[in-house]
This record gives C-alpha cells, sequence and structure tokens, in this order.
C-alpha cells in the first residue's frame, strides 16, 4: 500500500480544475515555460508533494489554495499567511 503526499488531494483537485495534468501544466507555462505533464506526475509521486514555487502558481490559477496544497508545512513558506 502506497502512502499519498501532503499534497495528493488538493493536486487531484486543481488537475480536475484544469481539466487534466497537460492542461494544468499548460497553465503553468505562462509563469514556468520549462513544466510538463511529467512534473505534475512527478508531483504526485513524491513524498513531499507539489515544490511551494508550484504551490503559489496552481493557488494562482485554479484556486486551489497554498495551504491546502502544502498542510503538514504551509506556515514554514508563507508565515503572512497565518491568522
Amino acid at each position: 500500500m502506497s502512502t499519498q503526499n501532503q499534497s495528493f488531494e488538493a493536486l487531484q483537485e486543481a488537475i480536475t480544475i484544469a481539466g487534466s495534468q497537460v492542461a494544468l501544466a499548460n497553465l503553468l507555462k505562462k509563469y514556468k515555460p520549462n513544466i510538463s505533464q511529467s512534473h505534475i506526475q512527478k508531483w504526485l509521486k513524491s513524498p513531499v508533494g507539489v515544490p511551494s514555487d508550484g504551490c503559489v502558481l496552481i493557488e494562482k490559477e485554479t484556486g486551489i489554495t497554498r495551504k491546502s496544497l502544502r498542510p503538514n508545512d504551509w506556515e514554514n513558506f508563507w508565515p503572512e499567511l497565518q491568522e
């Protein structure tokens, strides 16, 4: 049995909003031209999940929050989001 990373569910939701892994990668290419579907796949399988810079871009393009993409450590990257 494999363990899902902290980003898995939120990233799946972002993929659904975008339409596919390829479509999400295409949205993110505006900011990071080298991003591809293989990056999205890697984030799904990575023990860490989406890197912090990717979380910001996904939030910008899909509305899925950085907090939901990095629920275990978001405050380390974005302390300004603490209430």
